[in-house]
């Protein structure tokens, strides 16, 4: 963690203790009776989810699991991301650039069984995909995409290899994104949905089943049938669902992470000092209107508007970034840099929204293309110019180098590059 992906030790530790806290909620894979236990892993976006449930893993493969099953969004990209991770961090192998296999570290007594791979999912040819269960070493792996056909070719394998004894394997089922796909939004009196009920007969092939839900939007997942009765117990004869009957765990953001409650406040529409209804940015909605005739975003975009012109802020910000992107560049920095901007959830919006940032950038690319060999009074006296001069030179004034020089030095200003 510390080498590979920067962690520190803080979050390390942080890592540490909730993996201990989750894996204590789960079922005892030596103990010598069957269990079914569910929970839910809560955490912010990007707060570091996916480093907290490969942490379970490796410590669930400690106390004794031998079939992990890694449910992933519905989109291949994301469930090929995922693999990679979990190869990278797992079970420690990773692909260089040529696509060969490379041991990054070795596990002893474990005996890996990868069902799935980068480039291939559970698909159909993998149903002859062998298995060991008698081999105390052997731990098996599948990353699959929440798909129906995918999870029916596992569920099909799972009924040719159980004569092996594939029932008596401790499983720990994650499912990541699990408010996406995973819930049955059926009625009641109806047949579940095709994942859900799936994902629910792969859990009842196993006498031992930890199923962990992971989300950073629980809000679906705490509004499944509990199925009880009025006395407050579990109704017997169903088919379990996946409500978090056993536990809900609130991961803590790590130190030091921007998320709502550090840009908005802690109580949002009840604390007086918000930043929530201070930080309205004004969108121009009409071509033809301007100054006072402005029509201003309040929240309540409808779904035909577009977007004319950027708002000083949010062309600000654009521009803040991609002078971000250029220091990386200078410093050699290879790793990824990302900008979320979104502001209302209709698609006409968005790609108005897009346009109107894409315009800015080809802007940005055509002063570079045409000034970059010489500074010339045109240039001096571009405002486009001007302001990425500005913004490069001062930065926002809030930067972390400012107040400590431990988060890394101020950049060379545009005078000293050209020195």
């Amino acid at each position: 963690l510390q080498e590979e992906n920067g962690f520190n030790d803080a979050s390390i530790k942080a890592i540490d203790e909730s993996t201990d806290k989750v894996l204590d909620y789960m079922g005892n894979p030596r103990a010598d009776h069957g269990y079914q236990t569910f929970g839910l892993l809560m955490g912010d976006v990007q707060s570091g989810k996916t480093a907290t449930f490969t942490g379970i893993c490796h410590k669930a493969i400690a106390a004794g699991y031998r079939f992990i099953i890694v449910l992933t969004g519905t989109k291949s990209s994301l469930r090929n991301q995922t693999q990679g991770r979990l190869d990278s961090d797992l079970t420690g192998t990773s692909m260089d650039s040529s696509g060969r296999q490379q041991k990054k570290f070795h596990q002893r007594g474990i005996d890996w069984n990868k069902l799935t791979t980068v480039e291939q999912d559970f698909n159909s040819k993998r149903l002859d995909s062998q298995i060991a269960p008698d081999n105390p070493k052997q731990v098996t792996i599948a990353v699959t995409q929440k798909n129906s056909i995918i999870l029916g070719n596992l569920l099909e394998w799972m009924t040719r290899v159980e004569s092996l004894g594939i029932r008596n394997l401790p499983l720990l089922l994650i499912d990541d994104e699990a408010d996406a796909a995973s819930i049955n939004v059926n009625k009641p009196e109806e047949d579940p949905t095709k994942i859900n009920e799936k994902i629910r007969r792969i859990l009842r092939n196993f006498d031992k089943a930890a199923y962990l839900a992971v989300t950073a939007t629980p809000f679906a997942n705490v509004f499944i049938d509990p199925q009880v009765d009025e006395a407050g117990e579990i109704r017997q004869g169903e088919l379990p669902d996946l409500f978090p009957r056993d536990f809900i765990y609130v991961l803590p953001p790590p130190k030091g992470y921007l998320g709502v409650e550090r840009l908005f406040g802690d109580y949002g529409e009840i604390e007086e000092d918000s930043l929530k209804y201070r930080s309205l940015i004004p969108m121009t909605l009409s071509e033809d209107c301007d100054g006072d005739e402005s029509k201003f975003y309040d929240g309540n975009f409808k779904a035909n508007e577009e977007i004319y012109e950027l708002p000083p802020s949010l062309k600000r910000a654009v521009l803040y970034f991609l002078c971000v992107c250029t220091l990386k560049d200078l410093d050699l920095n290879q790793s990824n840099t990302s900008m979320l901007v979104h502001v209302a959830r209709y698609k006409k919006v968005q790609s108005s929204l897009k346009d109107r940032i894409s315009e800015l950038i080809s802007r940005v690319k055509a002063l570079a293309d045409t000034e970059q060999y010489r500074i010339t009074p045109e240039l001096l006296a571009n405002p486009l110019f001007a302001e990425l001069e500005e913004l490069w030179n001062e930065g926002c004034g809030n930067e972390k180098w400012y107040e400590d020089p431990i988060h890394g030095r101020r950049p060379p200003t545009l005078k000293e590059l050209s020195a």
